[in-house]
């Protein structure tokens, strides 16, 4: 349907055009050409006066369809306007009529061009004259003289020096004329570029599937989608799936041949929906390649890259974290916790309960939480239960190694079934030494959200918090000093029933001119995948730190956090991995997740029911049967 806010964006913009190409002509009286003496003078005349009719013809025909259109199908008179997707008749019309039109003005002007070139007889005689004042030569241009003796002496009957060349110049229209037949063409040919260009995305329409469906969320995206509109004319519909039902609406839309242009979609469907088809991973890798692969944090591009390409353009993700009191890892001289071995000397000297917990471990084996924190400290020691073949087993050596971590942190934890929700009450009352968990507890430890406030102190605003705490986002077990960063990626993916070029060009903005307005919708989770430009790499790290975070109260991150603290955070999404993503077994990875078997025995191992030999053996017998 029209939209009349960017349809006279359209229109103004090619009006616009229509006067900077006609003020690139020259002057007529005191604005058009003048029409010279010569046969070929005033042949080129003609050509000039034929194609700024043609322009003028064009220009009363596309205004008057699209004030016409803005008059006849308002709000007003059509309340029930029809949608459309794609005409592939138009779009051959407005792309094979200009090419017509081109090619209808390039023929005379081709025999124009001829003629003046044509050197077969004289056009002129020259009588010299030997006493011509030397000092008119000073108004010509010296590389437009050499030229122009160029030209004069190949259709010369005598041959003539600089010397004699002004006066003769000045008879002559041969140069003036050729330079304006030159900008007439010119002028003509953007008009029309501009013309096709504006008409092709008039009434031209994307549609956008997000899991980001809180209304806050919504209206920010909303905002990023009408600034592309009324930079492009493209009208971009945003459209909220719940995350829950986004798998199941994907397929269906796959077999009805209904699916949206781009999704907006996180990492668990970027290789099974490429291996069915839904996802075209060459527009994907078109779009990354065309902003840049090293503009790119490296992690989110590993784990989306497929044989044909990126199943996504990364979007956001974010890493799980150790979160840590660095004021008293400080005050007792202990290295940051980022391996097992910094995590458990720390025990050993800030264990002090019920006052001081060392950790808040995640026992409660029917919550996700506690699957995502121990994937996090398997991973860290490189145990895994997936190869490129399919199940392989956890490794009996690292695996124990991280049961037997597990245990000292859980035995460093508060009595109970602990999840996510004691971890964060404890770390927040001041009585818990380190956490796990993700970045979206950054704005609370700033006392910026009501329904989560810091309770160390008696200000529930109090920052005093967020500055007495650490992250580390790189974790390693003695087996994996390397080390892992457990991470959420995002991505916007091109679909194959896509309008391709323009689902490209929406997400090129997305993740370019409008990022800044994409990571707006929750920064403290949004981390930036996109680290910068070409010409500044960390262009959108700076401004991503400047963005607001919060719900009841707003600050940006940079005044909530240091800067190294900050680059530490983002920098864990270019070491992020996931099990199955990189042996391309993410689906079976998950099944294994869900299936909750680790959870069960690791909970029977650090309450003492097993051995953790017992434990590796029992978790390989039972997941082996998962496929």
């Amino acid at each position: 349907m029209f939209n009349i806010r960017s349809t006279f964006i359209s229109s103004f913009t090619i009006f616009l055009g229509l006067i900077l190409s006609q003020s690139a002509f020259a002057e007529w009286n005191a604005l058009n050409m003048t029409e010279g003496v010569t046969d070929i003078s005033r042949e080129v005349f003609g050509l000039h006066m034929f194609i700024f009719w043609i322009v003028v013809a064009i220009g009363v025909l596309v205004f008057g369809v699209m004030f016409y259109s803005m008059f006849a199908y308002t709000k007003k008179r059509n309340p029930n306007p029809s949608s459309f997707h794609e005409n592939t008749k138009l779009e051959l019309a407005w792309t094979v009529v200009p090419f017509l039109i081109l090619v209808f003005m390039a023929i005379p002007a081709s025999n124009t061009l001829t003629k003046i070139y044509d050197d077969t007889e004289g056009d002129i005689n020259i009588i010299l004259d030997q006493d011509q004042d030397p000092s008119m030569l000073d108004s010509l241009d010296k590389t437009f003289r050499a030229k122009a003796m160029e030209e004069f002496n190949q259709n010369a009957d005598i041959i003539f020096s600089e010397k004699n060349l002004n006066k003769i110049f000045l008879s002559s229209k041969y140069w003036e004329d050729f330079m304006k037949l030159q900008k007439k063409l010119t002028g003509a040919i953007s008009l029309i570029a501009m013309i096709t260009s504006a008409t092709a995305v008039i009434g031209q329409e994307i549609k956008v599937w997000t899991t980001e469906t809180q209304p806050a969320r919504l209206e920010r995206q909303a905002k990023m989608a009408a600034e592309y509109e009324a930079s492009t004319g493209v009208k971009v519909e945003m459209i909220p799936v719940e995350e829950s039902e986004m798998g199941t609406r994907a397929t269906a839309a796959f077999a009805a041949g209904d699916l949206p242009d781009v999704i907006y979609y996180g990492l668990q469907y970027a290789l099974p929906w490429t291996e069915a088809g839904i996802l075209d991973t060459e527009a994907a890798q078109e779009v990354v390649d065309a902003l840049g692969s090293n503009t790119f944090a490296p992690g989110p591009i590993q784990m989306a890259t497929t044989p044909n390409g990126v199943a996504g353009v990364p979007v956001d993700g974010w890493t799980q974290m150790v979160v840590y009191r660095k004021d008293l890892f400080e005050a007792n001289g202990l290295e940051a916790p980022s391996s097992y071995k910094n995590v458990t000397t720390a025990l050993s000297k800030l264990h002090n309960p019920p006052s001081m917990y060392g950790f808040v471990a995640a026992t409660k084996v029917d919550e996700n939480f506690m699957s995502q924190v121990l994937e996090h400290v398997l991973l860290a020691n490189g145990a895994t239960p997936v190869s490129a073949s399919g199940f392989s087993g956890f490794d009996e050596g690292k695996t124990i190694e991280a049961l037997e971590f597990y245990k000292a942190i859980a035995d460093a934890s508060p009595e109970g079934e602990l999840f996510w929700q004691q971890s964060r009450e404890l770390y927040f009352a001041g009585k818990a030494a380190m956490i796990i968990w993700s970045p979206f507890i950054m704005d609370e430890l700033a006392g910026l959200r009501d329904s989560a406030p810091p309770t160390i102190n008696s200000d529930p605003t109090s920052r005093e918090l967020a500055s007495a705490t650490g992250f580390v986002t790189n974790f390693s077990g003695p087996s994996n000093p390397a080390g892992a960063a457990w991470a959420d990626s995002r991505y916007f993916g091109i679909t194959v029933d896509a309008d391709t070029e323009a689902a490209q060009e929406f997400v090129k903005f997305a993740v370019g001119d409008g990022y800044l307005d994409t990571l707006a919708i929750a920064p403290e989770g949004k981390f930036p995948s996109r680290n910068g430009t070409s010409s500044n790499p960390t262009e959108y790290i700076d401004g991503w730190s400047k963005l607001d975070v919060g719900v009841d109260r707003r600050a940006p991150l940079s005044d909530l956090y240091p800067a190294d603290v900050i680059s530490s955070i983002v920098e864990g999404l270019d070491v992020a991995q996931r099990w199955g993503v990189s042996e391309g077994q993410l689906g079976l990875a998950s099944k294994i997740i869900n299936s909750q078997v680790i959870n069960r025995v690791v909970r029977e191992f650090i309450d003492g029911d097993i051995a953790a030999n017992a434990a590796v053996a029992k978790m390989n017998s039972e997941l082996s049967k998962i496929n």
